[in-house]
């Protein structure tokens, strides 16, 4: 992130308003593994107790209790068939409840040991998952411009290799570069064309779950995370489709904004409102598929919607309205008259006519169940035991091969469009001349469709040198009149 939109978004987003207001976890919470370790238990259980752990993130975990301090408590959990200890920290938790115990017979010692032995076992990034070993985690790791880098064909390709893996959990990491069509924005702007590009989000998101949960070959369907370093602008869609959201310290998500502005000018009201209408509909399926709340979206979207939040007793409570008391925050106004934001306030993160989200407001939203920097830290978070085992999955070369070839099939095309514009007949030219011209033509727009078919998706127009306005879209209408004029030359002879 750019340093000055750092804490341009911190302002934005009311972190200013003092430490003692968060209800966030503790930078313990956050980070304090070696500290955890250090920690000697006051207590022991004798007996294995099962208990249900809740989380201060909404989080539960069902296991069994080893030990307890004042300040840490070690659990066995079973996560993928597989029994492993791990240790929690009691700032991340809310309340451990004591269940009833197991009227199963309780499990040999040689069994109990097992765990042990790979308790602190550490897999290194990109390892095969090895039978009978920790959980199964495929990372895939989404960078670049989405709708160009990222898009539905490879995303295709990767769901066939999601099969082949098999994992248990699914990380969709999210960092991406904050361009449209080619053109790089900061952090505190907005994607107008976000909205032309949800529906390569809808794809995705129906491939990921919605074929996914369907499946037969996939017999066991892998627990799907949002974990998101930067989806802005039509990139922020999709994280929503997750149940579970993580974000990293620098996360940042948002940048739609304006929906309400899209038409501005152009035919009836009614049918503008409509046409906005429709596309917050489809921005709001995403919210609901992953159980969040759709205001939040709408926050993000509209800058005609004012949404302000209370947290009494650490729960957020969104308000459709200005805020009328001090325990009451802002998140977006109006955006109309005196409170439009200026472009001053924009620059300097202090604007809140739409909504961009940071880690800490993400988490006290209730739309992040928490903050995670590394994999392991996400691992952690998620309540997943140290054993994990990361699986050598295709998806990275996948999606760059996919870079690669859209930007090869941009340079043909720019090539072969140059060459269509420098055909010409030079007067005086008879029939033949016209003839071979107008073949010459034909056979080059003919070039460039197969190109199209394969990546029109992903082509930028405006990477794409002397490119005609709407020229891609009227390829196959400029091969028919080309035909038309051929044939009522021939006819004039």
């Amino acid at each position: 992130m750019k340093p000055m939109t750092r804490w341009a978004m911190a302002a934005v987003l009311g972190l200013a308003l003092g430490a003692a207001a968060m209800t966030a976890p503790t930078a313990m919470a956050q980070t304090g593994k070696s500290d955890a370790k250090k920690d000697q238990p006051t207590t022991a259980a004798t007996d294995v107790k099962p208990v249900l752990i809740i989380f201060r993130n909404g989080n539960e975990v069902r296991g069994e209790l080893i030990s307890e301090s004042a300040t840490i408590v070690k659990v066995r959990v079973e996560i993928a068939g597989m029994k492993a200890e791990t240790e929690y920290s009691k700032a991340d938790i809310l309340e451990i409840k004591h269940l009833p115990a197991s009227t199963d017979p309780a499990p040999a010692k040689t069994e109990e040991k097992k765990p042990e032995a790979v308790k602190e076992t550490r897999p290194a990034t990109g390892s095969n998952a090895q039978a009978g070993e920790g959980p199964r985690v495929y990372v895939l790791d989404m960078r670049g411009e989405f709708g160009r880098d990222v898009s539905i064909t490879p995303m295709q390709e990767v769901y066939e290799d999601i099969k082949v893996q098999q994992p248990d959990v699914l990380v969709m990491r999210f960092d991406h570069e904050f361009t449209h069509q080619g053109e790089d924005k900061m952090d505190i702007e907005h994607d107008q064309g976000a909205f032309d590009q949800m529906d390569t989000a809808r794809k995705i998101a129906d491939l990921l779950y919605q074929k996914m949960s369907t499946d037969s070959s996939i017999p066991k369907k892998p627990r799907m995370v949002s974990w998101i370093n930067k989806a802005m602008g039509s990139a922020a869609f999709l994280p929503f489709a997750a149940k579970d959201i993580y974000f990293t310290s620098e996360g940042l998500l948002g940048g739609i904004g304006y929906a309400d502005t899209l038409f501005a000018g152009r035919g009836d009201a009614v049918v503008r409102e409509k046409q906005i209408s429709l596309r917050l509909a489809r921005a709001f399926g995403f919210a609901e598929q992953g159980g969040h709340d759709k205001k939040i979206m709408a926050a993000m979207c509209r800058a005609d919607y004012v949404l302000s939040v209370s947290f009494k007793n650490g729960t957020p409570e969104f308000l459709d309205r200005m805020p009328e008391s001090a325990d009451e925050i802002l998140l977006t106004d109006d955006g109309k008259d005196d409170r439009r934001d200026a472009i001053q306030d924009i620059i300097r993160g202090r604007g809140n006519d739409v909504l961009t989200l940071n880690a800490e407001m993400a988490f006290r939203l209730g739309l992040s169940k928490g903050t995670a920097d590394t994999l392991d830290d996400l691992m952690d978070r998620m309540g997943l035991p140290r054993n994990y085992q990361v699986v050598k999955g295709a998806a990275t070369e996948i999606l760059k091969s996919w870079s690669r070839q859209v930007a090869q099939a941009e340079e043909n095309f720019t090539r072969l469009l140059q060459q269509y514009l420098d055909v010409e007949v030079r007067q005086p030219a008879g029939y033949r001349e016209r003839t071979e011209a107008r073949g010459r033509r034909k056979s080059l727009l003919k070039q460039m469709k197969p190109l199209l078919a394969r990546y029109a998706e992903s082509i930028n127009p405006q990477r794409i040198r002397a490119y005609p306005e709407n020229f891609i879209q009227r390829i196959d209408l400029l091969i028919t009149e080309l035909d038309a004029q051929q044939q009522a030359d021939k006819d004039r002879r």
